[in-house]
């Protein structure tokens, strides 16, 4: 018989016969038990409203199930979860104590139809977990910054943010350990003006709510400047009135480089150094090195680097 005849006779019958047996086979294959291991979120129901958690070994934990094929199917396509569910009122809670529960098969919620699935083993049955009272308190924010400005640029000033403090919620024995929050990274790379961004408030601490959650962050930046002092005074403290000191006044030469807003509207008193001369002693030629530093400025150069005092 041709081949080719073969197929093209009665198309209506074996199209039929076909879909029957791709039916038969779906059947077949949705029907047959299987075992699937399934991660179940630890719900916890009825918490004490003066209580709130601090530690817990585990959130989630493996189960394994075994049920028919079509049951997994349909609780991944509906996207419904295996959770363990724990009413605490079954518990006696103590603050600051570790409560040891043992899940079991009735804590264990199934989607769907539980009816046709077995649960067949729980991985890790022990929640060990603590509860302390509830606290809130208000906390300083630490913005963190990350990089530096684009070249030929710099910080010119003080870092602006609102809110300044957050509030944060929690037991108490985490709350009391905690004294500021830090923002998330706030990259300052290739920046040229003033840069303003929202930052994240960002923690580890999982068992602590942090509110607001956004802090509103303005960093002054401006183009570098160079400038030279040729005439700085220098002034000393604690000079010892039995002996006389020489030279009578003194200037050192600076040279600095900062942000502009700042450094051309500097005076060269503003840059006077002090030096204390309270180790004089005795007669004799002491020297002090001119180690210079100020806020948001670079000093490039220092004439003399050591300043030579006489005591007579």
């Amino acid at each position: 018989m041709n081949i080719k005849a073969f197929f093209e006779k009665n198309k209506l019958i074996k199209s039929i016969a076909l879909i029957i047996a791709i039916f038969m086979w779906l059947n077949a294959m949705l029907s047959r038990d299987v075992q699937i291991e399934k991660t179940a979120d630890i719900i916890l129901r009825n918490i004490p409203d003066s209580l709130v958690i601090t530690s817990m070994n585990q959130l989630e934990t493996e189960i394994i199930l075994e049920g028919k094929s079509m049951e997994f199917i349909l609780m991944k396509l509906f996207r419904k979860k295996v959770i363990v569910e724990i009413n605490l009122n079954d518990f006696n809670i103590e603050p600051n104590e570790n409560l040891i529960i043992n899940i079991d098969n009735s804590m264990i919620k199934i989607p769907l139809s539980d009816e046709d699935i077995n649960i067949l083993r729980i991985k890790e049955k022990a929640i060990i977990l603590s509860m302390d009272s509830l606290r809130t308190k208000d906390v300083p924010v630490v913005p963190v910054l990350e990089n530096n400005p684009a070249n030929g640029y710099a910080r010119s000033g003080e870092i602006i943010y609102k809110p300044e403090k957050v509030k944060i919620t929690g037991g108490k024995s985490l709350i009391e350990k905690i004294f500021h929050i830090e923002s998330s990274s706030i990259d300052l790379e290739n920046a040229t003006k003033n840069f303003s961004e929202k930052a994240l408030i960002k923690h580890n601490y999982q068992f602590i709510t942090v509110e607001p959650k956004v802090i509103n962050v303005t960093i002054p930046v401006d183009k570098l400047m160079k400038r030279r002092f040729d005439s700085v005074p220098v002034e000393l403290l604690n000079v010892p009135s039995k002996y006389s000191i020489s030279p009578d006044s003194m200037y050192l030469a600076v040279e600095i480089e900062g942000p502009e807003a700042i450094v051309k509207n500097l005076f060269a008193g503003e840059l006077a150094p002090l030096i204390d001369v309270s180790n004089i002693k005795k007669k004799g030629i002491y020297k002090y090195p001119m180690n210079l530093g100020y806020k948001n400025i670079k000093v490039l150069s220092v004439i003399p680097d050591t300043l030579e005092i006489i005591a007579e």
